[in-house]
């Protein structure tokens, strides 16, 4: 009979991922990890939502060999429950509501995406490469929020991220712009860390 540790090293399929988002919602804890296209394992691109996985995570350092994992002190170990919450009940009612759910991307106004991928550091990057001021594996100084704001606004053609709007010109420059972002994020960058 096969232990379980055998069977799943000899079903497993590896990829290298990196962290990319950890949240908390009420029915788990969320972990996002980001895959180079050509990393996804076919299996796991074939495969329903909601399919269950056993994982296994490895940290690995710049010469791609497995790191030593130093405990963090005053970290439960993964198998330990964290302690029940015995704090009473607030006072104020209000404080006990749940917060609201999350937006999704599609949701949030189009001043919002800007916002939101205006403090990303690679849309800025990209920014700055759109308006051919460095190439990708060139080197280029940070790019403050700020100045992406400016930069989204002139493309947009708006005095304000807030006046870019569905069914508008700016609505559909907006729009190009994070699809121009989304396959340039996705292509892989030489020499780029």
């Amino acid at each position: 009979m096969t232990d379980a540790a055998t069977k799943a090293r000899e079903n497993a399929t590896s990829c290298e991922a990196k962290k990319h988002a950890y949240r908390q919602t009420q029915d788990g804890v969320v972990v996002s990890f980001v895959l180079h296209p050509q990393e996804v394992p076919a299996a796991l691109t074939l495969a329903a939502l909601g399919t269950r996985y056993m994982l296994a995570l490895v940290e690995i350092g710049d010469d791609e060999q497995p790191k030593e994992v130093m405990p963090i002190a005053g970290a439960l170990p993964a198998h330990v429950a964290s302690p029940p919450d015995t704090r009473p009940a607030p006072d104020n009612p209000v404080a006990s509501v749940p917060a609201r759910a999350k937006r999704s991307w599609r949701d949030k106004s189009y001043g919002e995406q800007a916002a939101i991928l205006g403090s990303e550091a690679g849309f800025r990057r990209f920014l700055l490469e759109q308006a051919g001021i460095v190439g990708r594996t060139g080197v280029c100084e940070a790019i403050t929020e700020d100045k992406a704001a400016e930069m989204v606004k002139a493309h947009c053609l708006v005095s304000s991220r807030a006046d870019i709007r569905d069914n508008h010109p700016s609505g559909r420059l907006w729009r190009e712009l994070v699809e121009r972002y989304r396959v340039w994020e996705a292509a892989p960058a030489c020499g780029v860390a």
